[in-house]
């Protein structure tokens, strides 16, 4: 199967990421009905803002190649 010629496409979605954001009715949801999730986790998804710099699109052949760069709390997002 030919992923190369997905490239453009997934280079565009996970440049997008980095404009998503919680809500906060989404937090409040989060703090409110998911007891197993810790406040502070919450808290911190509220400032939290994918770094798309730490992910590298690439091909080779008809291969599509996605790689992250930088800490594992940080990369694990996009993936």
């Amino acid at each position: 199967v030919n992923l190369a010629r997905l490239y453009s496409q997934v280079n565009e979605q996970i440049k997008s990421l980095e404009d998503l954001r919680f809500t906060p009715s989404e937090l409040m949801y989060l703090n409110q009905r998911l007891s197993f999730m810790k406040k502070d986790f919450v808290d911190f998804l509220s400032i939290f803002k994918f770094d798309v710099s730490q992910i590298h699109v690439s091909t080779e052949g008809e291969e599509l190649v996605i790689k992250t760069y930088g800490s594992w709390w940080q990369t694990i997002w996009g993936l």
